[in-house]
């Protein structure tokens, strides 16, 4: 059975398919996209609250937390038309 890719959500991770990390205050961390998409149809947008997002690309994304916490890091693949929205699943990052 084939799958559209329209339905298939978004999965992203900390490398190597980690999905909870511990991080130091300030310490850079990169997100990984591995779903592959079609770039001119769809837009990302990385859902990390308090964080300093740097875009390396679709596929990759730099995240900087000032403040010690426990942080929920997600992403949203939209599709230009805007008529699909798929949400990622949760990444969990502490940060001491």
């Amino acid at each position: 059975m084939i799958t559209p890719l329209s339905n298939i959500k978004p999965f992203i991770n900390f490398g190597f398919g980690t999905t909870s990390k511990q991080a130091a205050t300030g310490e850079t961390v990169t997100i990984w996209l591995d779903t592959i998409y079609n770039q001119k149809a769809y837009t990302f947008n990385t859902n990390a609250q308090d964080a300093t997002i740097t875009k390396i690309s679709n596929y990759e994304y730099h995240l900087t937390y000032t403040q010690p916490g426990n942080y929920q890091v997600s992403l949203t693949a939209n599709t230009i038309d805007k008529t699909t929205s798929l949400e990622s699943n949760i990444l969990t990052l502490t940060v001491v």
